[in-house]
């Protein structure tokens, strides 16, 4: 549901050494050249267990914490790559010189340049609520990484866990520069609640991968975070409660259908069918409000429907392939795409881009989210149940989907639903609901949202 789509381009950036072994460790801005266009890049390169990890951050795309491989150094001279899919990655070789890198990268046959300075990093004079204590947890050899908020280190705390929608989100879920998770752990905190909220499978210093997981491997990652709470001296193991947003409010009901213990469960505008129901309702209610026409609204459901077909039945992607060729090559024939005209070899690029999109179908990922219907797990969650909407949300429909979900809840002990007037996907303050205003409204959400989850939760940890 949070699925951000990078655009085609999607590159890295590289790092050398200065003077010593180390000296490229750190943060880094900078720009990537490439035909008719210039990209902000963020870079961070950094050592766990005596390896070299990084992480780039493309602010124009949205896209944060992206995980870098095959880091390489030596006299100065950096290369790395970052996998966009199996076949399209973005490969950097960059020199560095007093401070500063400069070098070249090429993704699926176009080739820039780029360029970094090191960032100097200042103290952070804010006050501070809360203790946050960088932590690593597995679930068997997936190494998952996030932060632990605690109000205090004295005492035994309640705790939540945060779980992301849907796309590789880092532990902020951090979406057009709203972070939303931080918000929420922020005001937990502040409450006397601790929060865990962690990188995703390939996001930060996790290991794995979104698309090569079904939502089943994101409940195990999940219920190693509860095994980690469990095990640490500051949480009430009695108490560990799961929030989830959008798809991961799919996730936490996965996992608070096996485990019994889990105290209670927050389920933000979560879809309450399969994922195959939910992109025709979003198909629909976003292009309503465009204003579309209904003989192209039926079109494009159509071309859903036969994209969702093919992806669960495992045929017709040879047809498929050929229909995403053909829309490719129009694409070219846009005088306007300057991007596009001023690339060499078309050919090359263009099976590229086909063969990109059919892996993207191919994943793991997606055939589980279309598949997976989340009222098999709320039928049998026996813990106390919140479910919010909002109102304007196009993502996930408040009225059909809350009238789902209180209907799955059958043996729940005390579930609580709440639609939020006026809110969006991410409970902010919207005007059309549409995805394409997200980045434009106030960073901060709709008025009694983070009151209505602390009264709730209080109320639940309260009679215990």
């Amino acid at each position: 549901m949070n699925r951000l789509k990078l655009s085609t381009f999607i590159f890295l950036i590289i790092i050398n050494y200065v003077y010593t072994q180390n000296s490229f460790l750190g943060n880094w801005d900078g720009k990537i050249l490439i035909p008719g266009n210039e990209l902000k890049i963020i870079v961070k390169f950094y050592k766990l267990d005596d390896k070299y990890f990084g992480n780039i951050d493309i602010p124009q795309q949205y896209a944060k914490g992206l995980k870098l491989s095959n880091i390489t150094n030596k006299d100065n001279n950096i290369n790395f790559n970052l996998e966009v899919a199996p076949n399209n990655i973005a490969v950097f070789n960059g020199t560095i010189e007093d401070s500063i890198i400069y070098g070249n990268f090429s993704q699926m046959g176009v080739k820039g340049t780029f360029n970094l300075r090191k960032i100097k990093i200042e103290n952070n004079n804010e006050e501070k609520f809360s203790i946050d204590k960088e932590v690593i947890f597995y679930n068997d050899n997936i190494r998952l990484c996030g932060t632990l908020s605690l109000p205090d280190t004295i005492n035994k705390h309640p705790s939540i866990i945060l779980i992301s929608g849907s796309g590789a989100q880092n532990r902020d879920e951090e979406i057009y520069d709203f972070p939303i998770f931080k918000e929420i752990s922020d005001h937990f905190v502040k409450n006397g609640i601790a929060v865990l909220r962690y990188d995703d499978r390939g996001i930060g210093c996790s290991d794995g991968s979104v698309s090569n997981s079904a939502l089943e491997d994101f409940s195990k990652d999940v219920i190693s975070a509860i095994n980690f709470l469990k095990n640490y001296k500051n949480i009430d193991k009695s108490k560990i409660g799961l929030l989830g947003h959008s798809e991961g409010g799919i996730v936490g009901s996965i996992v608070a259908s096996k485990i019994p213990d889990i105290k209670f469960l927050i389920l933000l505008a979560t879809p309450g069918d399969s994922g195959t129901t939910i992109i025709k309702e979003q198909t629909k209610n976003i292009y309503k409000i465009k204003g579309l026409s209904d003989t192209l609204i039926a079109d494009e459901l159509k071309n859903t429907n036969n994209i969702h077909k093919v992806i669960i039945t495992d045929k017709g992607w040879e047809e498929l392939r050929k229909e995403i060729r053909e829309k490719t090559r129009l694409k070219f024939e846009d005088p306007k795409n300057i991007q596009l005209h001023s690339i060499e070899n078309k050919e090359i690029f263009i099976e590229n881009l086909v063969e990109s999109q059919i892996s993207s179908y191919k994943s793991k990922w997606i055939k589980s989210f279309l598949t997976t219907n989340p009222q098999t797990y709320l039928k049998v969650v026996k813990c106390p149940v919140l479910a919010i909407f909002g109102e304007k949300d196009l993502q996930v429909d408040a009225k059909i989907n809350s009238e789902k979900i209180k209907s799955s809840l059958l043996k729940s002990k005390k579930y609580k639903i709440e639609i939020l007037p006026e809110a969006n996907h991410l409970f902010q303050k919207a005007k059309t609901g549409l995805p394409d205003e997200y980045y434009k409204l106030e960073k901060k959400f709709v008025s009694g949202f983070l009151e209505l989850l602390q009264i709730w939760v209080n109320s639940i940890i309260s009679n215990s």
